[in-house]
Order: C-alpha cells, then structure tokens, then sequence
C-alpha cells in the first residue's frame, strides 16, 4: 500500500514537471508562465478593478455577518447573567440591556 502511494507520488511528479507547473518539492520550473499571468492582471485594469470590488464587497459583508453574530451572542450571555440574578453586576447588566434593546430612559 505505500509503495503504491509512493509511485503515484512519483508519477504525479513527473507529470507536474513535463507540464511546467514545476515540481511537488516546491521547485519551480514555470515561474515565469507565473509572472506573465501577474503582468497581464495588472494590464487588465477592468479586471482588477472588478475583482477589487468583488472582494471588497465579501470583506465588508462578511464583517458586518460578523459583527452582528458576535455582538448577538454577547447579548445572549449576558442576558444568562441577569436571569441568575446576581447580587452585584445584575442591576447593571438589567440596564446595560434595556439600553442595548431599546426600552432605555432615551427611547
């Protein structure tokens, strides 16, 4: 079983190597395909222009899903906390709370 996982392991790197993408070592016999593909990238102002806004787009939603499932998950623990009532900290976070869901003095 492991001499057959070593000669498929040879096998694909040999095919790696006659295909240019270098080898599974990590040497690299196609890095200049690489640096081609890079300079055709930066050419393509469209493309980049897009892609950049593509992954601005998916950094800002997946910081606002984020945000709101933590800031979710803090109002849930420390709605745990006052049902325990605490003596000390439970008039505090009863406040904290009703500020945080609106029923505070200000709404």
């Amino acid at each position: 079983m492991i001499m057959r996982f070593y000669q498929k392991m040879k096998t694909a790197k040999k095919r790696c190597k006659n295909e240019g993408m270098g080898g599974l070592d990590g040497e690299q016999d196609g890095g200049a395909i690489a640096a081609d593909e890079f300079v055709a990238y930066e050419k393509n102002w469209k493309k980049r222009l897009l892609m950049q806004f593509v992954g601005g787009i998916a950094r800002g939603l997946g910081t606002a899903v984020g945000f709101t499932l933590l800031g979710a998950l803090v109002v849930w623990l420390l709605q745990g906390l006052v049902q325990r009532n605490l003596p000390i900290i439970g008039d505090f976070l009863t406040q904290l709370l009703n500020l945080v869901e609106g029923k505070g003095s200000g709404s």
